[in-house]
């Protein structure tokens, strides 16, 4: 049993990547930091966490939630790199 979680844990969530590509735009918008990170790394294991925080499952729906602290010091290198980011 141990040896079968260790095997989950290195697949990503294919349905919540395919949530995340569909809505690549929209969180753009909202949050550019996360996909600036998103797209500039190429750790697979990196993205799958990035993917994976990006959504929280309420009520058995998978939902956008961008606001979690896994997200704060990429929003932090953003800021300091743009300048002109103003934080919503």
């Amino acid at each position: 049993m141990v040896e079968s979680k260790k095997k989950r844990s290195n697949y990503r969530n294919q349905s919540l990547a395919n949530k995340f590509f569909a809505q690549k735009a929209e969180i753009k918008d909202a949050h550019p930091h996360i996909v600036e990170w998103f797209d500039g790394t190429n750790c697979r294991a990196t993205k799958t966490d990035i993917i994976e925080n990006c959504f929280k499952k309420t009520s058995g729906v998978w939902k956008l939630d961008l606001e979690k602290p896994f997200f704060t010091e990429s929003k932090k290198r953003c800021v300091g790199s743009r300048g002109a980011y103003v934080s919503l």
